[in-house]
């Protein structure tokens, strides 16, 4: 009977640290608020009904088989990316970085847990009471991370469209992981020493705030970024109005010498006609005409930009010998 109390204690305890799957996934969805594949409840319903019988079954074999939590936990995140990256849509460096930068964030909450407690009966698995703290550092994790999520997190995801710069966000991410996950204070009877705990606590919250310095220089790293990138498509738009520009002012020079040869030509068309010389005047028309045409600028739409855009580009195609 006392055995069979224990393992419903050690099953409740191992279930309470599952939980903290549910506020990881809740954040990992706050940057892509506006790329979700689905609707909010369908993708909460998609969600749920893999993550609550993986917790309960990761529980029971913990209990049965006195196992750590994390040799269940850890290689579940492997499927759990997979179904984050189904639900979204964001490219797979995006996701990547979202979903690792979660999970390296939420790997502080077991360290400041594990920080304090004792395995229980030397079998890795925290009393019940640690594993609802866990579960409440996580959610309080979440509560803190929403508004910067919400709006910086986002706005990179939606503005940031370079997979190379969200690919080396891994490296910090996966190294802090990493290191608090082969750092779980294996070493138990040094840990609950009188000193250790509070060491142990503040170098932890020192790693934690480097890995958010690491983040909010990558957001302002982003930001100049995205700035640069603005520039030099202004600079490039005001380099094509300044072309058309020069074009429009060439072309109302040669109007100017189109206007003194058109007097020219009507006297010439008038000689001619008075000789009854058809053929000369078709030509001399034939010619004329091939001058217009020659000078005149293209108006290809109303909006000013686009035809500046597209005189620029056309400018180009003549000067390599390509037919437009």
């Amino acid at each position: 009977k006392g055995g069979c109390l224990l393992d419903k204690f050690i099953w409740l305890s191992a279930l309470a640290q599952f939980f903290i799957i549910f506020p990881s996934a809740l954040s990992c969805y706050f940057p892509i608020k506006n790329q979700m594949k689905y609707t909010k409840k369908r993708t909460a319903f998609i969600c749920l009904a893999v993550l609550i019988p993986n917790s309960f079954i990761g529980a029971s074999v913990c209990t049965v088989f006195k196992t750590d939590i994390n040799s269940i936990l850890i290689p579940s995140l492997i499927v759990f990316f997979f179904l984050y990256y189904i639900t979204v849509n964001i490219d797979i460096a995006k996701a990547l970085a979202v979903y690792t930068g979660v999970c390296a964030v939420q790997s502080f909450s077991l360290q400041f847990t594990y920080a304090f407690c004792q395995p229980l009966a030397h079998l890795e698995i925290v009393p019940l009471q640690q594993s609802l703290l866990q579960a409440g550092i996580s959610c309080l994790i979440v509560i803190i991370a929403f508004y910067p999520a919400c709006k910086q997190s986002a706005w990179m995801i939606s503005h940031l469209d370079v997979p190379k710069i969200w690919y080396y966000t891994l490296v910090p991410s996966f190294v802090f992981l990493f290191f608090n996950l082969a750092v779980l204070p294996g070493f138990y009877t040094a840990i609950n020493t009188e000193e250790f705990p509070l060491l142990f606590a503040m170098m932890e919250s020192c790693l934690l705030m480097l890995l958010i310095s690491i983040y909010i220089l990558f957001y302002q790293g982003a930001t100049i970024i995205l700035e640069h990138y603005k520039l030099n498509e202004r600079s490039q738009l005001l380099e094509m109005q300044s072309h058309q520009y020069h074009a429009l002012k060439e072309h109302m020079k040669q109007t100017s010498r189109l206007r003194h040869d058109f007097r020219h030509s009507v006297h010439v068309l008038s000689s001619l006609a008075n000789q009854g010389d058809i053929e000369n005047i078709k030509k001399h028309l034939d010619g004329y005409e091939l001058q217009l045409s020659e000078y005149m600028l293209r108006d290809y739409c109303a909006d000013a930009t686009l035809n500046a855009l597209f005189g620029y580009y056309h400018e180009m195609a003549v000067l390599a010998g390509i037919k437009t």
